[in-house]
C-alpha cells in the first residue's frame, strides 16, 4: 500500500484567498527591507560614533598684560564651566582657538549675537566698568579702562560662538525659540563680560591693599 503524501493534509488556504496572501507577503517583505535599511544606518552611525575621535574644544584667550610695580595683570573671559582666566595661559601665535563649525543655518544668526554684543560693549560696557570700579573702590584712568573693554571685546566673537555651539539652533522652530537661542547667547556672553571686569577689579583692589601693608609696615628698632 502506498503511503499518504504528507501534502494532501496540509491545511492550503482557498484558492479565492491566495491574491490575498500574496499582497501580504509582498507588504512583509517590504516592512523587511525599510527594517534592514534602518537596522544598517544605525550600524553605520555606531560605527561612526566608534571610529570618532572624543570632541575636545580648548580656548585660549588673548590676554591684556597691564605692566605695573606689583606685577603684570591679566584681562580675560571665561565660558560657563571652563577654568578661571588664572588657569589659562597665554597663547602664542602657534596656539589657534579651535572653534567647532556651525551649519549655514547657524551662521547668519550667529553672527546678528556677535554684532549686537559688539554693540553692548560700544554702548553699555564702559558705564558698566565704572560701577564695577565704584564697587570694587578702584578707579581706573581713561585709558586704562580703554584697554580693559578693548581687551574683552576683542574676545567675544569666540565666546559668542562657543556659546552657539553648546546650543542647536532652532532654525525649523518658532520665532519665540529662535528669539531665545539668541537672548540665551546674550545673557551668557554678557555674564562673562562682568564676570573679566570683576576678576580684574578684584586683582587691582588685591595689589593696593598690598602696597598700602607693604608702606605701612616699618622694621621695629631694638631698645638696649
Amino acid at each position: 500500500m502506498q503511503p499518504p503524501n504528507p501534502w494532501q493534509s496540509y491545511p492550503f488556504p482557498p484558492e479565492q484567498s491566495a491574491p490575498q496572501w500574496q499582497q501580504r507577503i509582498v507588504q512583509i517583505e517590504q516592512q523587511l527591507g525599510q527594517l534592514s535599511t534602518q537596522l544598517k544606518g544605525m550600524q553605520d552611525q555606531l560605527n561612526e560614533l566608534k571610529n570618532k575621535p572624543p570632541l575636545h574644544v580648548e580656548y585660549h584667550f588673548d590676554q591684556l598684560k597691564v605692566n605695573r610695580l606689583e606685577g603684570t595683570l591679566n584681562v580675560g573671559i571665561s565660558p560657563q564651566g571652563m577654568p578661571s582666566i588664572d588657569s589659562l595661559e597665554t597663547p602664542n601665535t602657534n596656539q589657534m582657538q579651535d572653534v567647532a563649525e556651525l551649519d549655514n543655518d547657524t551662521e547668519q544668526p550667529l553672527r546678528i549675537v556677535q554684532q549686537e554684543m559688539s554693540t553692548y560693549m560700544q554702548s553699555q560696557a564702559p558705564n558698566i566698568l565704572i560701577d564695577l570700579e565704584q564697587q570694587y573702590q578702584i578707579t581706573l584712568d581713561r585709558d586704562e579702562r580703554t584697554r580693559v573693554i578693548n581687551d574683552v571685546n576683542k574676545q567675544l566673537e569666540g565666546r559668542v560662538r562657543y556659546y552657539a555651539t553648546m546650543s542647536t539652533y532652532p532654525s525649523q522652530g518658532t520665532n519665540e525659540e529662535r528669539q531665545q537661542w539668541s537672548r540665551s547667547i546674550k545673557e551668557k556672553t554678557i555674564r562673562d563680560v562682568h564676570g573679566a571686569f570683576s576678576t580684574y577689579l578684584s586683582k587691582q583692589q588685591q595689589a593696593t591693599k598690598g602696597d598700602v601693608t607693604a608702606h605701612g609696615s616699618a622694621p621695629h628698632s631694638e631698645r638696649n
